[in-house]
């Protein structure tokens, strides 16, 4: 019998995504797999493509992080959540330099996750937004700044 999952919290944080690595390297990172004490690179390579196929990214994992769009960084960060399996999921303005599609498809991506039993935290100032993906059993938080 397999124990159960360790509870991951996992930030996806676009300023963040920012660097001289590859794709692969920051999905991978701190998840390598070993043949040996060689990185298993053909195993890792296809961990990626599966994480990247989960969220919708249509990434070359070779490509350098710093030359993606900002909408590419964002699923890149959320697959890397997924490659953590993740059990909680922060999403701070996540949609603040998006297009409504690319909104729209980190909605679906939020609501799988949402369905496959991870928390999620969405932090927006458009209401909208936390209307349309709060469920019943979920507890919105309101607050005026000031």
């Amino acid at each position: 019998m397999m124990p159960p999952p360790v509870p991951t919290l996992a930030a996806v944080n676009v300023s963040k995504a920012f660097g001289p690595v590859t794709v692969l390297k920051s999905i991978t990172l701190g998840r390598e797999v070993l043949k040996g004490p060689f990185l298993d690179e053909a195993i890792m390579r296809e961990k990626g493509r599966k994480v990247l196929a989960q969220v919708g990214a249509d990434v070359d994992l070779d490509a350098r992080v710093d030359d993606l769009r900002v909408s590419e960084k964002q699923l890149v960060e959320i697959a890397k959540a997924v490659a953590q399996r993740a059990t909680a999921l922060i999403l701070d303005e996540p949609t603040s330099v998006l297009t409504r599609r690319e909104a729209d498809r980190l909605f679906e991506i939020i609501e799988q996750f949402a369905e496959a039993g991870v928390a999620i935290i969405y932090i927006s100032h458009r209401l909208e937004e936390v209307k349309r993906l709060a469920r019943r059993e979920s507890w919105p938080v309101l607050k005026e700044m000031q």
